[in-house]
C-alpha cells in the first residue's frame, strides 16, 4: 500500500471515529465535533476574523502609501532625467558625466531605499500573523481541551477529511468574541519581540 493510500485510510478512519462518537458526545459546546483530529483553515481564520481582517487592513494601508511614494520618486526622478538631457548640449561632456554619474547613484540609492522598504513591509505582515496566532493560540487550545482531541491539522494539509471535524467556523467565532480586533499592532510594525525564525507553532504555519 501506497503511503497516500495509507495516509487516506487513516484520515477516513479517523473522520468515521469522530462521526459516530459525535452523535453521544457530552461536555463539547456547541458546533464542536469530538474527535481525536480536528481540522482548520488557517488561512481563512485569519482573513476573515476580526483581529486578522484589522491586520490585513493596516497592511494595505501601508502598501497603498509606499506606493503612492514610490510613484512620486519615479515622477521626481523621471523629471530629472529629463532635465538633464536637455541640458547636455548646454555643458561640456566631463560636466553631463559627472551630472549623469550622480543621478545614476541617486536612482539606485532610491531604488534600494524603497526595496527595502517593501521588505519591512512584508515583514511586519509576517509579524502580524505571528502576534495574530500567537493570541489565538490558547483558544485552540481550549477547542483540543473541549473534545478531547490530540491535534488540531491545517485543513490544506490534509488529503481527506470530513466536514464534521472542521474547526474553522467555530475558532473565528471564538476569536472574534475573545479577542475582538486584537491588541496593538505597534509591536508587529517595528518589529520588537518579534525575532526571525521563531518557533513555527506560533506562525500560523503561511503554507508559502
Amino acid at each position: 500500500m501506497t503511503l497516500g493510500r495509507v495516509v487516506r485510510a487513516l484520515v477516513t478512519a479517523l473522520a468515521c471515529a469522530a462521526a459516530a462518537s459525535g452523535a453521544g458526545a457530552q461536555g463539547a459546546g456547541p458546533g464542536v465535533a469530538e474527535s481525536p483530529i480536528l481540522t482548520l483553515d488557517q488561512e481563512r481564520l485569519f482573513r476573515d476574523s476580526l483581529f486578522g481582517r484589522r491586520i490585513l487592513f493596516d497592511f494595505e494601508a501601508r502598501r497603498v502609501v509606499l506606493a503612492a511614494e514610490n510613484r512620486a520618486i519615479e515622477e521626481e526622478l523621471t523629471e530629472e532625467e529629463r532635465d538633464l538631457t536637455e541640458l547636455r548640449p548646454s555643458i561640456s561632456a566631463g560636466d553631463f558625466r559627472g551630472r549623469a554619474a550622480a543621478f545614476d547613484a541617486k536612482v539606485v540609492a532610491a531604488r534600494t531605499r524603497q526595496d527595502g522598504k517593501e521588505r519591512d513591509l512584508a515583514l511586519a505582515l509576517d509579524r502580524g500573523r505571528r502576534l495574530f496566532f500567537r493570541e489565538t493560540l490558547p483558544i485552540l487550545a481550549g477547542v483540543v481541551r473541549e473534545t478531547g482531541a490530540v491535534a488540531i491539522l491545517d485543513s490544506r494539509t490534509v488529503i481527506m477529511s470530513s466536514s464534521a471535524v472542521d474547526v474553522t467556523d467555530l475558532i473565528i467565532e471564538r476569536v472574534d468574541a475573545a479577542l475582538g480586533t486584537g491588541p496593538g499592532l505597534g509591536a508587529a510594525w517595528d518589529g520588537e519581540g518579534f525575532p526571525d525564525g521563531e518557533d513555527a507553532v506560533t506562525n500560523g504555519g503561511s503554507g508559502e
